[in-house]
């Protein structure tokens, strides 16, 4: 049973990185949908090696913990030096799924800074804060963490409703 779940997720991985790479890119665009399975990809601004740079693979690993808490579940998932690409299973909890992914890469990419803070790695954290646009420094952000790039087409696409 175990190794068809898998298959099946696999496949739906495939399916859906094909069909990514043949779409626009699309960024910060509302998903409608309360629940359901989707493809959701974190990458580091300018491609960064910073999951890597920062050992913060288990930030990836504690949001997923986080995530099966609240009745979550996730199919699958590659973590990159730069990015995450996932298969995650979200239930309707009241929140809509923007927020969830978006407080899940917030939580990554705080915590990011944090360590580069750690390693002295000034260089990296002046690259970061000279690419915050002025509205966003208006707002008060400093930094710019990274990027989440959750294509709502895609998002429709293989949403699988999830029944009871």
């Amino acid at each position: 049973m175990a190794l068809c779940v898998r298959a099946v997720a696999l496949a739906m991985y495939i399916n859906a990185w094909s069909y990514y790479l043949s779409l626009p890119m699309a960024v910060k665009q509302t998903i409608p949908y309360s629940d359901g399975i989707y493809f959701i990809t974190f990458t580091c601004y300018k491609w960064m090696p910073l999951v890597e740079l920062t050992d913060s693979y288990d930030l990836v690993y504690n949001w997923f913990d986080y995530l099966k808490s609240k009745g979550h579940f996730i199919t699958g998932y590659v973590i990159m030096p730069n990015h995450v690409h996932s298969l995650i299973g979200l239930k309707n909890t009241g929140k809509s799924i923007n927020k969830i992914v978006g407080d899940g890469k917030r939580f990554i990419a705080y915590e990011i800074v944090t360590r580069l803070h750690t390693q002295s790695a000034f260089a990296i954290l002046d690259r970061q804060s000279a690419a915050v646009e002025p509205p966003d420094r208006l707002r008060g952000k400093s930094m710019k963490c990274g990027k989440i790039l959750l294509i709502g087409k895609i998002a429709a696409a293989i949403s699988l409703r999830i029944r009871n």
